[in-house]
């Protein structure tokens, strides 16, 4: 199977403003239409751009404590970003505001992703902000793992098109994800992955 995650050599140093809220409701699905300048500096934005990055969709992901059992793959018919997104794991504090909730946090999360020929996929659709995402939700009891990544304060490249769960342990997991940042000429995981070894942006 070919690699899945890629360390990107972009930088995640003061990307997020500082004071960032998002003001979760509770729920656990993804909240989209991810506006860039309001949650991102300005400085960080413009240094995303430079690097030849765009911006179609925005994405923020929230997983509790000890989670795991959501084995899924994301929809992209239609979409430009074929399965694949930079994803960027936040400090849990920009959630809710709860500053000092957490300490002594670190990414302690992982995302794994397993064999497409154990799993047996179901579609649910997910209606927000009326967009609909047609999801594919798997079962995790017979699901072969086949790789597994740990991101911390690091920027990935990911395949989301192979089915894949995020898996926390002792805290919560906040994640932005940006879709459609390649050229539009792209039309496969390998194109993506190729795209961005031609700009220099991979770190491994």
């Amino acid at each position: 199977m070919e690699k899945l995650y890629y360390k990107l050599n972009i930088s995640s140093e003061n990307a997020i403003k500082s004071n960032v809220n998002i003001g979760w409701d509770g729920g656990e699905r993804a909240k989209i239409n991810l506006s860039m300048s309001q949650y991102f500096e300005p400085s960080w934005i413009s240094y995303f751009r430079h690097l030849g990055m765009k911006m179609d969709t925005g994405l923020v992901f929230y997983k509790p404590s000890n989670y795991s059992n959501n084995i899924h793959v994301d929809p992209f018919e239609g979409k430009t970003w074929l399965g694949a997104s930079v994803n960027i794991v936040a400090h849990p504090k920009h959630r809710d505001g709860k500053w000092d909730l957490y300490p002594d946090y670190i990414d302690d999360s992982y995302m794994t992703w397993y064999d497409p020929d154990s799993v047996k996929v179901e579609r649910k659709f997910i209606t927000e902000d009326n967009i609909t995402f047609d999801y594919l939700w798997a079962d995790e009891k017979d699901a072969v793992e086949i790789q597994r990544c740990q991101m911390g304060t690091d920027i990935y490249l990911v395949n989301t098109q192979i089915p894949h769960q995020i898996i926390t342990n002792k805290f919560p997991r906040l994640c932005f994800a940006l879709r459609g940042t390649y050229s539009a000429k792209c039309k496969s995981w390998k194109d993506v992955v190729d795209w961005f070894g031609e700009k220099g942006l991979m770190a491994e």
